[in-house]
């Protein structure tokens, strides 16, 4: 998932309450990540961004002053537990330390997460069950259910330039899956259970993208439609663009289907897709126009229908569900919200006929060297009052 753009940020502040009376279906626990990804199992991977510490330990062991960025795992059968990647808690008489920055971009359904880390940008697999690291070969990562792990990495050409070619990576084998005809380069999108690879292609004359599907050696051409979420049935979803550049979701079947336009929730004129699963229901959201002032919405569609997320939810919890981010077969999703005069976060929304698990539980954080306080004590003084006026309003 890409940061909030700087049209969703303000949509944010234009959005009025559209919420209906409807009983809640879903249940909320708080997560609290950003660039979020969620499994079967009901864990959760992302970066968690702190402004307690202002300081991080390199190579040498010198501490500088800094913000972090760790990527980060949930895990619901842990009481909520969260797991720091790039981050030594205090234990004993280790005070802690923070050991590098980095984000998530993948997670499987046994709890492997894919990603970068490092001031290089290094990829790495992490097995949450047993707390392995390891460094991979493949840049930009995603990963299936399975655990099959996909890419880009760049290929020099005769020339002298630089051509993208899609990866996988399984078992400690990498393999180039070639360029799908007439294209120059591809960006790698998603991986599925049954090995099938979405990415989308350049040919290196046209500014639109194409859409391919890999599967056992052979290439599909999508068509013009900019697609980017897959499931394990081989389904496709993604934009597709009108003339003048106003997107409508639309889902792809591959085994007899016709794209489907779903539409946009009423009132909004733009529709984006950013989560499916398996079942083929679509999580998402809806953005209006400059001249609408409705801002931005998530969205569940199911089984033809397309509802408004914050219809599903209690009311009375104050959350405005933002964009549907991921959606699992169980029918969890995750969503970013925000509450007024509170800034955006996380939520994980559980169907009601489901346990809900327990709110994130953050672990400990590592406290500055003596050396670092007076440099940086203003700095992080400021920055607990902020943290806690936000509390004290929301």
């Amino acid at each position: 998932m890409s940061r909030p753009s700087a049209v969703f940020i303000l949509a944010v502040f234009l959005l009025p309450d559209c919420r209906s009376l409807a009983s809640p279906y879903y249940q909320i626990t708080r997560i609290g990540f950003d660039f979020a990804q969620l499994n079967n199992a009901g864990q959760v991977s992302g970066t968690v961004d702190y402004y307690a510490g202002f300081y991080e330990r390199d190579s040498n062991g010198t501490y500088t002053a800094s913000w972090m960025r760790s990527p980060a795992v949930y895990d619901p059968s842990q009481g909520g537990k969260v797991t720091l990647l790039g981050v030594t808690s205090p234990s004993g008489t280790d005070p802690g330390h923070y050991d590098w920055r980095g984000t998530a971009s993948g997670l499987s359904d046994s709890g492997q997460v894919v990603g970068i880390r490092g001031a290089n940008g290094e990829s790495y697999s992490y097995d949450s069950k047993s707390g392995t690291l390891s460094d991979i070969p493949v840049n930009y990562a995603h990963i299936s259910p399975l655990g099959q792990i996909v890419g880009t990495n760049p290929v020099k050409l005769p020339d002298g330039t630089t051509s993208s070619h899609p990866v996988s990576y399984q078992n400690g084998t990498l393999t180039d899956l070639g360029l799908p005809p007439g294209m120059v380069s591809v960006n790698t999108q998603a991986v599925n259970s049954s090995g099938q690879v979405l990415v989308q292609g350049y040919d290196g004359t046209r500014a639109e993208t194409l859409s391919f599907l890999y599967n056992k050696g052979t290439w599909t051409n999508l068509g013009s439609m900019s697609a980017s979420l897959l499931n394990s049935r081989g389904d496709v979803a993604g934009v597709r663009y009108s003339g003048d550049y106003s997107s409508q979701v639309a889902v792809y079947m591959p085994h007899g289907g016709s794209a489907t336009i779903i539409g946009t929730l009423p009132g909004y004129s733009v529709s984006e897709p950013l989560g499916m699963n398996d079942r083929g229901e679509i999580v998402g959201n809806s953005i209006g126009s400059a001249t609408t002032n409705v801002g931005v919405q998530g969205f569940l569609y199911s089984n033809g229908l397309l509802t408004n997320l914050n219809d599903l939810i209690d009311p009375a919890s104050g959350w405005t569900i933002h964009q549907g981010l991921q959606i699992n077969d169980k029918g969890q999703i995750l969503a970013l919200a925000d509450q007024l005069h509170g800034g955006a976060t996380m939520l994980l929304l559980t169907p009601s006929g489901l346990d809900a698990p327990p709110d994130a539980v953050m672990p400990e954080l590592p406290v500055p060297e003596p050396s670092t306080l007076l440099v940086f004590g203003g700095l992080c003084a400021g920055c607990l009052w902020r943290f806690r006026n936000r509390q004290s309003n929301s």
